[in-house]
């Protein structure tokens, strides 16, 4: 990554461990949903998170927006330290970090008109002198997500799923941030749809001077929209790099596996075969000692059952934690 590049988000040992029932242990016990997490994200870029369902990539985001405090570990934006700030310091640096769920028809209040879900967070950070003002940005927001005017007084429940999804990121961006997390935000949409959104959110992105970090299970989306890759494995970051060290030279195991899964259109030349993973993904409660990934790994050695592997750099920001790279 280029030197020169700001670093609008720094990460450092990010820690997310959830307490469980201690009737069922006979010691206090913890859910590990991110364990010793850390990556920059570069002004004006989009990273990518990946990883199976339940690898902890909504929770990291999460914590770094301090809807989560985190357990342990640095967040540091645009210069400021956040992981352990209160909330009377957040407050003024919240509307410069904002998010877009999965699910809008559950993010947006269903007891709302269009108007109102937008107008809120301009309200709560008194960002327009008066009502004049606030409608004519609404309607700004509105035409820059291709959402009609006439649809202004209209409740979350009038509009298709691909339409509620715009709403949600008008107003995610009526504060004007810096800095939106995507957390999975085509999933639930039909695949045209998908693309109407997704080609949306590149545009703004380059309209708007947005940096994204863009949660997705799905590797032909991180693919397509994103700068970085970042893959995740039971809450621990096991590569990272630019999108085609990524998809074109994938050293993890479990990256490579998660791109031999992507399906391919009919007729298209795949000389890769499919990689298929033994055995269940292992309780973040107890994860394995040494490498995370091992109980899966067919290259696995007694060294991985003893020893974490360090992270290695491979050059142009590519880093892989695996022992495999020592060989």
């Amino acid at each position: 990554m280029d030197a020169e590049k700001k670093i609008l988000l720094k990460v450092r040992n990010l820690k997310q461990w959830f307490p469980v029932n201690t009737m069922i242990f006979e010691k206090k016990k913890y859910v590990k949903a991110v364990n010793d997490v850390s990556f920059d994200l570069y002004e004006g870029e989009t990273l990518g998170i990946a990883g199976e369902s339940g690898c902890g990539k909504s929770t990291l985001i999460r914590s770094c927006l301090r809807l989560l405090d985190p357990t342990d570990g640095s967040v540091v934006f645009d210069g400021q330290e956040i992981a352990k700030a209160k909330q009377k310091q957040l407050r003024p640096i919240r509307k410069d970090m904002q998010i877009i769920f999965q699910d809008p028809y559950a993010s947006l209040d269903g007891r709302w008109t269009v108007t109102q879900l937008i107008e809120e967070p301009l309200i709560v950070n008194k960002l327009c002198a008066g009502k004049e003002e606030r409608q004519q940005k609404v309607r700004d927001l509105l035409e820059s997500v291709s959402i009609s005017q006439e649809y202004v007084n209209r409740y979350p429940h009038e509009f298709s799923g691909g339409q509620r999804q715009r709403i949600a990121i008008a107003s995610a961006l009526a504060t004007d941030p810096k800095l939106v997390m995507c957390d999975e935000p085509v999933s639930a949409l039909d695949v045209s749809v998908r693309a109407q959104v997704l080609n949306l959110l590149k545009e703004l992105q380059e309209e708007r001077k947005l940096t994204y970090i863009f949660v997705s299970h799905d590797m032909s989306v991180i693919e397509y929209i994103c700068d970085r890759v970042a893959i995740m494995y039971l809450g621990k970051i096991v590569e990272i790099g630019t999108k085609e060290d990524i998809f074109n030279d994938p050293r993890h195991p479990y990256t490579q596996a998660l791109l031999s899964a992507v399906p391919k259109v009919s007729g298209e030349k795949d000389e890769s075969k499919r990689i298929i993973l033994e055995g269940d993904i292992p309780s973040p409660v107890d994860p394995p000692s040494g490498c995370v990934f091992r109980t899966r790994c067919k290259y696995a050695t007694e060294r991985c059952a003893c020893q974490e592997p360090k992270v290695t750099d491979l050059g142009n920001g590519h880093c892989v934690s695996c022992h495999l790279l020592d060989e």
